[in-house]
């Protein structure tokens, strides 16, 4: 990799201006209605402050007129450089920063401006740069008769603005010191006269989406003061067709142009007519002439390229036939010839969408076939620019494939936390605002990304937003039902690791209605699938230990459900052991056994049930177990007795091989080992006791663990030292003892 992924910790000044944004009482006096009025009489806030607090604020669309009146304040603040990008502010706060002696202003996108906002900008007098580029009505009404003098500006961009080549001149011939003119979309007849009072002094020109004719060539030429120099078209009725002699004649009278952008446009590089004179001695001429017939066509080319090219800082090339970028020589060239180009283009060209999207679908392509070289820089481009378009399904699909693969296990490693966020929250927001009706496609691209990731580690920093997504889109319909796959397979890999607090949390947001829901529609259309196989793994998972998620689980007719399911599909062993699995935590809850009572014979059948090892046999035995420790006095099921349970009980778990194999995971021990006090019912504690010898058995390392730290093993001394206790409980007792002794001997030897 080519660039490092290097941790950016969050700056202070955002942490201090997220506090400030949230409580403005802490540096302001409030009006009658709560809010801020003006500045406490002991706050000064210094230009860099306050810079960097507009620039905050508007970036998160939290600036209004009032917040701008109240840093305005020329006695207590101090403004130099406003950006206002695409707020919502209105003529009132630019009326309030005249008090202000600014350097630079930045209106971009602020279309609630109007042209009464006009004479209080001519008022900046101090201003050096300014941006008014989509504030069309800022100017609207402009009238050469008013002189738009800013005799300090060397910046000024005007870019889509309702302008006529007459009142374009009038509005920039009073700009004594101007160095910078972007007026992108705003020639749309080839005039370029108003550059001629500029041509002396301009060196920067962006001419984007203008229309370019050959007279219009000429008057740029004659700005021989020129650097930067774009007159790159996205509109493809403006593309113009660029002959080599425009384009020699272009390079050679602008000797100081170092950046020159021509994407969209036609280039013609073959030799013709319009072929510039050549100055050499008629021999050599000849001999020139027969060497380049004799050339390949791609030597030939670059061979008359390289007699008017210099090298270029930058070249935009896209859109144009690939040959080129090969053949003018530049530092950095957009084009869709490599990764290189195609990721200066990406960084280019994100405001510009047409450019940005051929940039894009070029990567995807690049990618698929041949391995990034600059994955994190290629990340932050991409997300840049699907940030930047926000909702657009055209930017977001090819997008979101593109970080599918640079998300891939090859290329995470190299990832910061950073950088991983980065994806993350671009998939989210991609999502969020994905068109109505959704886009199945970048659904899909979306959740086969994150899948990509470590869930639910990666997810962490964004939980509660992620975990309300992933239910959102579980309900999403798709034909071909890869989504519900996708998500609900996410949904049950967050709530297979999670613990406490996040697992309640998960819960009360809703996804144990939704895994319902999903199982309804599997049994509605009486199909058994990897969705509801994987519902009812998250329902297990998601009850573990937390009883608010059985009691949701059951009113959400949860029991009647496990009813059809296995009714429905009796042969199917994954899907019995995740519900008798989801029964058994439910069981652990005492206010809901009465539920689970009703359906007794259900759960006596299961005892005997071999169709996935003794999984299923297993949970029903707990289950039952659970029943029976409420005692005699519970027992409310009226076509079998109890001690009748209890012998199907103690013969099921007799009948079991203390070696067997599980496929199941504790994370504590304690609802088991309270099983072990219920002396009223020694087969319950048969059942905690042979669960215990078993797990001990055959994962001993870990099992013996979670009974150290649970202080376990004194309970089973306790239990195994209690006049009464029988023999059969005893030797099961006795092996976990032993087992988890012969673990601390062999850690403390190790240790030692």
């Amino acid at each position: 990799m080519n660039r490092m992924a290097l941790y950016k910790p969050y700056r202070l000044w955002d942490v201090a201006f997220d506090v400030v944004a949230s409580n403005w009482h802490l540096i302001c006096e409030p009006d009658e209605k709560g809010a801020p009025k003006r500045l406490r009489g002991d706050v000064r806030l210094p230009w860099i402050v306050c810079d960097h607090l507009v620039c905050y604020l508007a970036e998160r669309d939290l600036l209004q007129d009032n917040v701008i009146c109240i840093l305005s304040d020329p006695t207590k603040t101090n403004l130099k450089r406003v950006k206002l990008k695409n707020s919502t502010i209105t003529d009132i706060a630019v009326m309030a920063l005249t008090k202000q002696r600014l350097l630079e202003l930045d209106i971009q996108g602020c279309t609630e401006l109007s042209d009464r906002c006009l004479p209080d900008l001519i008022k900046l007098s101090s201003l050096q740069a300014l941006n008014l580029s989509r504030c069309p009505k800022v100017l609207q009404n402009y009238v050469y008769i008013m002189d738009f003098f800013l005799p300090q500006l060397v910046r000024l961009d005007i870019s889509y603005t309702e302008l006529s080549s007459v009142h374009l001149h009038f509005l920039t011939r009073h700009l004594p010191k101007l160095l910078s003119l972007n007026v992108s979309g705003v020639v749309k007849n080839g005039d370029m006269t108003f550059l001629m009072p500029h041509r002396h002094r301009l060196t920067t020109l962006v001419l984007h989406d203008c229309m370019i004719l050959e007279t219009s060539l000429q008057d740029i030429c004659r700005v021989k003061s020129l650097r930067h120099l774009d007159i790159s078209v996205a509109e493809v009725d403006y593309a113009f067709h660029l002959t080599p002699l425009m384009l020699s004649t272009l390079v050679q009278s602008l000797p100081h142009l170092v950046y020159l952008d021509l994407s969209g446009n036609q280039v013609d590089s073959n030799r013709d007519e319009d072929t510039p004179p050549s100055t050499e001695p008629d021999g050599e001429k000849m001999e020139t002439d027969m060497d380049q017939g004799e050339m390949d066509e791609p030597v030939r080319k670059k061979s008359y390229w390289a007699r008017f090219c210099r090298q270029f800082d930058f070249l935009g090339l896209l859109l144009i036939d690939d040959y080129l970028d090969e053949l003018v020589p530049a530092k950095k060239v957009a084009s869709l010839s490599c990764e290189a180009n195609i990721l200066t283009a990406l960084e280019i060209y994100k405001e510009r969408k047409s450019f940005a999207l051929a940039a894009m679908n070029a990567f995807f392509d690049t990618i698929r076939a041949v391995d990034c070289k600059q994955v994190v820089a290629c990340v932050e481009a991409i997300t840049s620019i699907m940030n930047f378009y926000p909702g657009d399904g055209q930017i977001q699909i090819p997008g979101s494939a593109s970080l599918f693969h640079l998300s891939r296990t090859n290329y995470r490693i190299h990832f910061t936390n950073q950088t991983k966020q980065i994806i993350i929250l671009a998939l989210l927001q991609a999502i969020e605002k994905s068109s109505n009706p959704k886009s199945i496609t970048l659904l899909r691209n979306c959740g086969l990304t994150l899948l990509n990731f470590d869930i639910p580690v990666d997810f962490y920093f964004e939980f509660e937003r992620i975990v309300k997504i992933l239910i959102s889109v579980v309900r999403t319909k798709d034909a071909e039902g890869l989504l519900p796959r996708i998500y609900v397979y996410m949904c049950n890999s967050i709530v297979c690791h999670v613990e406490g607090d996040k697992k309640l949390l998960v819960g009360r947001l809703g996804i144990i209605e939704c895994m319902l829901q999903l199982i309804k529609t599997g049994l509605d259309k009486h199909r058994y699938d990897e969705v509801m196989e994987t519902a009812w793994s998250a329902l297990w998972n998601v009850t573990d230990e937390t009883s608010f998620n059985c009691e949701r689980f059951v009113e959400g007719r949860g029991l009647h459900y496990f009813l059809e399911s296995l009714k429905e599909f009796p042969d199917k062993p994954d899907l019995l052991r995740n519900m008798m699995g989801l029964i058994g935590n439910v069981a652990e809850v005492p206010s809901l056994r009465k539920y689970l009572l009703e359906h007794v014979e259900v759960f006596i059948k299961l005892l005997h049930c071999k169709s996935d090892g003794i999984e299923v046999s297993y949970n029903a035995a707990g289950t039952l177990s659970h029943i029976a420790s409420d005692g005699p006095l519970a027992w409310i099921a009226r076509n079998i007795s109890r001690d009748e349970m209890l012998r199907e009980l103690e013969a099921a778990i007799d009948s079991w091989d203390l070696n067997s194999q599980r496929n199941i995971n504790y994370r504590s021990f304690q609802p088991i080992l309270r099983l072990l006090s219920v002396h009223h019912t020694y087969q319950v504690q048969l059942w905690a006791a042979w669960a215990i010898a078993n797990l001990c058995t055959v994962s001993s390392e870990k099992y013996c663990q979670l009974l150290w730290k649970e202080d376990g093993c004194a309970e089973l001394e306790s239990l195994f030292n209690r006049p009464g206790t029988p023999d059969k409980i005893k030797q099961l007792l006795s092996r976990s003892i032993n087992i988890y002794k012969k673990y601390l001997h062999d850690t403390n030897s190790t240790s030692n």
